[in-house]
């Protein structure tokens, strides 16, 4: 068995070297301990333990792939529909960042938004409930919807003939 050596030359298990690389490499601490079966803190404590230093919350938004540029034009009845899902099941958590928030029964649609989105990240799934969510951390992407109105006057920036599709998208239940 061979073992490498951390910055603060405590010996590394094989285990910790995977975790450590993997995380180095992107993954979450919440991914990295469903992987691990151990908790998120656990993580963190092994990467403390070996003086690796957590993202913040904008790095970590930096290592998911995401289309930022997907709202810039709402051009077509499919972005339109995206466009009044958000507003149905979109919550502002923070200043650059959304929470999409579904029960079970729409899963499918929050998985093919993420794909239209060419988003990378996780969906996460409560423990408790039949409800998944979806966090968008990014500036850029907040901002168009922002300039859309999309909490508040959406309908004034489509185009009419997109206005059922964005109607659509509001009325899931």
């Amino acid at each position: 068995m061979i073992k490498l050596e951390s910055e603060n030359h405590s010996l590394l298990t094989p285990n910790e070297s995977y975790i450590i690389g993997l995380y180095l490499g992107g993954k979450s601490t919440v991914e990295l301990s469903k992987m691990f079966t151990m908790s998120s803190e656990g993580i963190r404590k092994v990467l403390k333990r070996h003086n690796i230093r957590r993202r913040t919350t904008a790095e970590t938004s930096s290592v998911h792939v995401l289309n930022h540029q997907y709202f810039d034009v709402i051009n077509d009845k499919t972005k339109a529909f995206w466009l009044g899902f958000i507003t149905r099941f979109g919550i502002v958590v923070r200043r650059n960042t959304i929470m999409l928030i579904v029960n079970g029964s729409h899963l499918d649609l929050l998985e093919r938004f993420k794909r239209e989105i060419s988003f990378s990240k996780t969906i996460y799934k409560s423990k408790n409930r039949n409800r998944y969510s979806l966090t968008i951390a990014s500036a850029q992407f907040v901002e168009k919807l922002s300039n859309l109105e999309w909490q508040t006057n959406l309908l004034a920036h489509i185009k009419p003939e997109l206005h059922p599709s964005v109607i659509h998208g509001l009325e899931l239940e």
